[in-house]
This record gives structure tokens, sequence and C-alpha cells, in this order.
């Protein structure tokens, strides 16, 4: 790891690679959580699969965008930003 400003900028493959594993593995998680959790307080199905596809239309774009500022602006400067 090296240290760059405020910013802790990962120069390791394999802890790229498993924080990547772990955030899609805990939006599965999440996913079906909010599924089983909202048919206990009432939701329809057709509600429960259009939060879900919500969720799922906001991580999309949230990954198009960082995807975006990523290719446009220093990674130190962004991961500084969303600190």
């Amino acid at each position: 790891m090296i240290r760059c400003g405020y910013a802790l900028v990962i120069k390791s493959i394999k802890a790229i690679t498993l924080s990547s594993y772990l955030a899609m593995f805990f939006l599965g998680v999440a996913a079906s959580l909010i599924g089983a959790t909202a048919r206990n307080i009432g939701l329809s199905p057709t509600q429960i699969g259009l939060l879900v596809a919500v969720q799922n239309a906001g991580f999309i774009l949230a990954v198009l965008l960082a995807g975006a500022l990523a290719d446009s602006y220093e990674k130190p400067k962004l991961l500084l930003v969303q600190i």
C-alpha cells in the first residue's frame, strides 16, 4: 500500500480482487435479505421486484459514474473524495 496524501492506494491485485469479490457478495446478500424482509412487512411480489430492480439500477448507474470518473481523474484524488 502507498500513502498518497490522505488517500490510501492499494497496489496489490489480490487485495483489489478480494475487495471486489466481497462487495459483490454482500450486494447479493442484501438483495436476498430485501426480498425476504419485504415479504414479512407486507409488500407484494411486484413491489419486492420493483424494490430490487431499483436497487440494481442504482448500482449500475453508480458503477458507470465511478468508471467515467476513474477514467477522467487521478485515482488518489477520487479516493480522497470518496472518504
